[in-house]
């Protein structure tokens, strides 16, 4: 069956966390999609894991080692010039703690499939009587924060930049896009959005899907010192893009 989506999955010290198993089941029922693990210069036993996940289990499991730790930026954009390689209709990346459950790709291909000329989907953790968002108070109350500030700085009214479920087109756009490494390890997604909306001669569409499901798994990564960069690293997008980035067109609903 010819390759329609490649699914980048960041993991950087997730021997403990990563639940192959249930890779493999959606894998099972989805032929036509394929998983690339990035071993972003993990310190524990994350590579010989990503070897047992994906050894002998089908062609539809692969992953590359990156030589030193680069941030979820550096290691989605290996991921992306390597999963291009393979020339798949979409191209997604996904939290390796499956906070996101994958029956959302689902929704998110089934979307682009019936929208040809949106670009990007990016997955929203809002809140509602119908979606099952569980966040600890703690991140609620960090990711208001930066929504406040982000929107501020940018001038814009997005809901959820952050949200580690995404797909893409493969399209020049989005080639274009993520072509040139990051500037920023945390505030990569934003920088995607930057520079589709400065595409010529018009910015593609992007569409914001909200979760059905989002659960907290735990485990953060950011620190204290790192949620002080990140401050400093949207200040410097501000400065260094000069451009202000608008709301995503053709905001859906779950349905």
């Amino acid at each position: 069956m010819p390759l329609k989506t490649v699914l980048i999955v960041p993991c950087f010290n997730e021997a403990r966390r990563l639940p192959g198993e249930k890779f493999r089941d959606f894998a099972l029922h989805h032929p036509d999609c394929s998983f690339l693990f990035v071993n972003d210069g993990s310190t524990d036993q994350t590579e010989a894991m990503l070897a047992t996940v994906c050894d002998g289990a089908s062609p539809q499991f692969d992953y590359i080692n990156c030589g030193q730790n680069m941030g979820k930026g550096g290691a989605v954009h290996h991921g992306f010039l390597a999963a291009s390689k393979r020339s798949p209709k979409y191209i997604g990346y996904w939290d390796s703690d499956l906070s996101a459950p994958l029956n959302e790709l689902d929704r998110m291909i089934a979307l682009m499939d019936a929208q040809p000329a949106t670009t990007l989907v990016m997955g929203a953790r809002e809140r509602s009587a119908t979606a099952n968002i569980r966040r600890t108070r703690l991140r609620s109350i960090i990711g208001q924060t930066f929504r406040w500030l982000r929107n501020r700085l940018l001038d814009t009214d997005l809901t959820d930049t952050q949200c580690g479920a995404k797909l893409m087109r493969v399209c020049p756009p989005i080639c274009c896009a993520l072509q040139t490494p990051f500037l920023t390890r945390w505030l990569f997604d934003i920088e995607i959005i930057m520079r589709l909306q400065s595409s010529d001669p018009e910015p593609p569409e992007i569409v914001t899907m909200p979760l059905n499901q989002w659960a907290d798994s735990g485990g953060s990564r950011v620190t204290f010192w790192e949620m002080i960069r990140i401050v400093f690293e949207l200040a410097s997008l501000v400065r260094i893009h000069r451009v202000k980035i608008v709301a995503p067109t053709g905001t859906l609903r779950s349905e």
